[in-house]
């Protein structure tokens, strides 16, 4: 950075360069904190749901997916356990209260 002595009337040019070491140290500070935050968001719960539309909840790993006992749940599952979706995921077919618990865990 060229130093302008008529942006910063009254201060020294070390003085200036001061200033922006601390603003730099706390946005590295905030930076390093958000980082955190985001790789432990998960990883320190018991256990992370992603709900995927109305019927359908998956885990954090996506290895397994919640489906809801409704008619369209129902169609889901069945065309998932005859292997139209894939066999990659383990789909379990659960009641209204269930599936109300498990998307309460995911606020």
């Amino acid at each position: 950075m060229k130093w302008n002595p008529k942006d910063w009337q009254g201060k020294r040019k070390d003085q200036v360069e001061n200033n922006y070491v601390g603003l730099y140290i706390v946005v590295m500070i905030l930076t390093f904190l958000a980082i955190i935050f985001l790789f432990s968001s998960c990883s320190s719960a018991n256990a992370c749901y992603v709900q995927r539309s109305s019927v359908v909840i998956t885990d954090e790993k996506e290895n397994v997916i919640y489906i809801k006992n409704t008619d369209i749940g129902n169609m889901i599952y069945n065309h998932w356990v005859r292997g139209t979706y894939g066999n990659d995921y383990r789909p379990v077919l659960v009641n209204d209260s269930t599936f109300n618990n498990l998307s309460k865990r995911i606020d």
